[in-house]
């Protein structure tokens, strides 16, 4: 092995400390050339081309122009936003994903509190006795939990936040709300009812003011996906609410 010592090396100077991209002797050698060609050599040359296009590489400004190098072209259309698919953004800073994300709290709030009003009036919290009917055999389960932080406007009724412990074999299982509960809403498999009361239902903290929504887990919002429209048009239709969205944009989206 050798004596490796982690050392930057320019390949042209030979200088530590910094590569070739980074000396300031090549670009000083290239700013010299650059006097010489721009008075002394055809601009039509490769050596004058060559010249320019390295001393602007390095130096970000065209030495011809004065124009700088990083600017964008007068025909480029600006970045894509993968969220609203409008341009000039992206999604960390799309006005669109952040007006949604708020809205979606707002929806969510709202929905829980139906959805534990209705846990309240039936009763269906920890220690509820509950039957489950699967394929005809009707079990009864004593729930043990709930998972709270999967209910959200996205998924109002998740098919598996009930934990339960099955009474006959007490076997650990993951059931949908009850239909009293849910007025029918949700899946038609395993469904599930009421048998005996809890005696209370109490979310955890915070619950109710949707304060610690994880947005990543609610299926609108993952990395790289574009915009729900299915979903966000059926809320405008049931709110009245206005696509602030570009016309030209909402008619591509439609």
């Amino acid at each position: 092995m050798g004596n490796y010592s982690g050392t930057i090396r320019c390949g042209h100077c030979y200088g530590e400390g910094h590569n070739r991209a980074g000396c300031e002797k090549l670009t000083e050698q290239y700013a010299t050339e650059w006097e010489y060609c721009k008075n002394n050599v055809d601009p039509t040359a490769y050596r004058f081309t060559r010249v320019r296009e390295q001393l602007a590489k390095r130096t970000g400004i065209d030495p011809l122009s004065g124009e700088s190098k990083r600017k964008r072209r007068a025909t480029y259309g600006g970045r894509v936003c993968s969220y609203c698919k409008d341009n000039g953004h992206n999604r960390r800073t799309c006005q669109i994903m952040k007006g949604d994300k708020a809205r979606f709290t707002v929806l969510t709030v709202a929905h829980r509190a139906d959805v534990l009003a209705q846990m309240r009036a039936h009763g269906c919290g920890p220690g509820a006795l509950i039957a489950q009917d699967d394929y005809g055999t009707i079990n009864a389960a004593l729930i043990t939990g709930i998972r709270w932080e999967t209910i959200n406007k996205k998924m109002p009724w998740p098919t598996s936040a009930i934990q339960a412990r099955r009474v006959t074999d007490n076997h650990v299982i993951s059931l949908a709300f009850p239909t009293e509960v849910t007025g029918g809403a949700g899946s038609n498999y395993h469904k599930t009812s009421m048998m005996a009361p809890a005696p209370t239902v109490e979310p955890p903290a915070g619950w109710s003011e949707a304060s610690a929504l994880d947005m990543s887990a609610v299926g609108l919002f993952d990395s790289g996906d574009g915009r729900d429209n299915y979903f966000w048009r059926n809320q405008d239709d049931d709110n009245g609410y206005t696509d602030h969205r570009s016309p030209t944009k909402r008619q591509e989206m439609s």
